[in-house]
């Protein structure tokens, strides 16, 4: 029977026996963080000093949401599409409750994507209630105000996408996939995993439990 490991729920067999991240018996990390002495660490913590990517992070691997959606749909609350009523009425009222003209892409499902350009406007889109003399509901666009990330370990290879996920999301992290391909025809996991982040910008660190693993950007294969 699996050995119950903390954050990390349920693990998953791979051909070789189970490991639990609490016992003595732990393999290194692959592609952490390199131990270079107490000149390369920034105050008391253990990580090592590192240019970041966005101003938001204090320090590398400590997650802090994104202040506000960039990205919002409004929706007519009748059911009906903005297809149905007049675009120039329509606009004249967002430039009103914006304070100025967002940029706007109407949706083949006749909503509308509104892109906020910065906290304020994004919380005046959120509070519109009224377009054109119908009611209408602002909610944040569910993946465009994320960003994808990969992140490598073999340590973790033994841990089920959902267990992973428990002990990721206080970090921002919505969701976990393993990346798989095939062996001798068969499809095989890979310790590879994407890590779709709830803000704008990756962190440059995901803290695992005890580990520290850097978050690449994910890039996709073309489509065939």
């Amino acid at each position: 029977m699996a050995e119950s490991s903390p954050n990390f729920g349920t693990h998953v067999a791979v051909g070789q026996p189970h490991e639990s991240l609490s016992t003595g018996h732990v393999g290194a990390p692959v592609d952490p963080i390199p131990h270079k002495g107490k000149e390369h660490f920034q105050g008391s913590g253990t990580l090592p000093t590192k240019k970041l990517s966005h101003p938001s992070l204090k320090m590398p691997g400590v997650f802090l949401p994104d202040q506000y959606k960039k990205f919002i749909v409004l929706k007519l609350a009748d059911g009906s599409t903005f297809k149905d009523h007049n675009a120039s009425k329509v606009h004249s009222d967002l430039v009103k409750a914006c304070g100025s003209s967002p940029k706007v892409v109407p949706q083949a499902d006749g909503s509308l994507l509104v892109e906020a350009r910065d906290a304020d406007q994004s919380a005046c889109i959120h509070a519109i209630k009224c377009l054109a003399s119908c009611d209408v509901t602002a909610i944040s666009h569910f993946t465009q105000n994320q960003t994808r990330g990969v992140v490598f370990s073999k340590e973790f290879h033994r841990y089920s996408e959902e267990g992973l996920l428990d002990g990721l999301k206080d970090q921002g992290v919505v969701k976990v996939k393993r990346i798989k391909k095939k062996v001798n025809g068969i499809l095989t996991a890979t310790p590879s995993l994407i890590v779709p982040f709830d803000r704008l910008t990756l962190p440059d660190i995901l803290e695992a439990a005890y580990y520290c693993l850097w978050v690449k950007t994910y890039v996709p294969r073309p489509r065939q």
